[in-house]
Parts: structure tokens; C-alpha cells; sequence
């Protein structure tokens, strides 16, 4: 790493090739950051200023694999941005235990696992926890009974670690419903992912 990025405060985003992450990258490499971004399956664009790592999530030993793997990278962020991670999208009727552990597992437990890393071998100073706020809400995401649970999880446990570490910012974003979305929202207001990026840039700069 030379010295212009050693300069750049650094900033680990999780689900980072998706149409919020990207938007992301963009707007906080604007903003002077630079990026140590995850993906599971593809990554989009290069940017000498964003260094790609891949990670499944899809087991506690496998984030942890990928902490221990990337520590010295993670270590150097002081910026942690939870992106949310896959969401089932199984109507009440048909819902079954496996799709709660889905959507609790890919959400919560990243979210948990990466948070008490950085506070323990990073120079933490923010944590953002990105949340589908529609879910449980707004038709259709009322039917995502899963994601909803989830969602309330990871409240709590921000508030958690919040009140535990004053000397790090939590922040809450919750968008009602993003547009590009691949699901449409039939009331709630549609939010574009450079409008979400933007506001999160704002508030890690002020």
C-alpha cells in the first residue's frame, strides 16, 4: 500500500458488488476513502483506490476464515459498513424454520461477528448497519416476515454495542425500498442508491 492510500482513511464494506454497494464505492472514493470492499460471486469494476476480497458468509467458520484471512487488511479500517445480505422472500403461509435461519444467519451474525472484530483490532471510529426497512412494512416486502425479524435483531444489537462503546458512532440507515430494486414496492417511497450513498458519505463526514 503506498503512502497516498496509507493517508486515505479506510472504509470495509460487506455485499459490495450490488447496485447500494457500488454506489457506495463511488461516492466515498469521492469523498476521499479508500475502499477494502467484499463480494461473494462477482466484482464489478477495478478502482485503484478499492481493493476487492471474496467471502462466504454462508457459515459462522467461514466468516471467520475470512477474518482471519484478510485481518491485517480488516485491521486497518476504521470505517465499518454493513451491508444487508441475502433476503428469502417466502410468503407467512409457506415460511419454514430454515428461511428465518436464512435471513437471520446472513444479516445478523455478519453483522455481529465483523462489529466485534473491528472494536477489538481496529482503530474504529463508525459503524453504519444498512437495513431493508420496507420488510414487514410496505407490499410486497409485508410477506418477508424473515427479513423483518432479522432487521429488528440488528436494531438491538446496534443499540447494544452503542450504549456498551460511546466512543464509536452507530449509525442506522433504513431505507424504505431502493430503486433497481428487483423487487417493486406498491407504497413506500422508492430511494435511489446514490441518494442512500450520499447521505451515508454525509454522515461519516460530518
Amino acid at each position: 500500500m503506498n503512502d497516498i492510500e496509507q493517508s486515505r482513511p479506510h472504509v470495509f464494506i460487506t455485499g459490495a458488488s450490488g447496485l447500494l454497494g457500488t454506489a457506495l464505492i463511488n461516492e466515498l472514493i469521492g469523498a476521499g476513502f479508500s475502499i477494502l470492499a467484499h463480494y461473494h460471486t462477482h466484482k464489478p469494476f477495478e478502482n485503484e483506490h478499492c481493493h476487492w476480497v471474496k467471502g462466504d458468509f454462508s457459515s459462522v467458520g467461514k466468516i471467520r476464515d475470512f477474518i482471519r484471512i484478510n485481518k491485517e487488511a480488516l485491521s486497518s479500517c476504521s470505517i465499518l459498513i454493513n451491508n444487508y445480505g441475502p433476503i428469502t422472500s417466502t410468503p407467512l403461509p409457506s415460511l419454514k424454520a430454515r428461511d428465518i435461519l436464512h435471513d437471520y444467519h446472513h444479516n445478523v451474525i455478519p453483522v455481529f461477528e465483523f462489529t466485534r472484530f473491528f472494536i477489538n483490532n481496529a482503530p474504529l471510529l463508525a459503524v453504519v448497519n444498512i437495513l431493508f426497512d420496507g420488510a414487514g412494512k410496505f407490499q410486497p416486502y409485508k410477506k418477508i416476515v424473515s427479513y423483518a425479524m432479522a432487521k429488528n435483531a440488528i436494531i438491538s444489537l446496534s443499540n447494544s454495542f452503542a450504549s456498551q462503546y460511546p466512543g464509536i458512532r452507530f449509525h442506522l440507515v433504513k431505507p424504505s425500498t431502493m430503486k433497481g430494486a428487483r423487487v417493486k414496492a406498491k407504497d413506500g417511497v422508492e430511494v435511489s442508491p446514490h441518494t442512500i450513498a450520499s447521505y451515508i458519505r454525509e454522515i461519516l463526514t460530518q
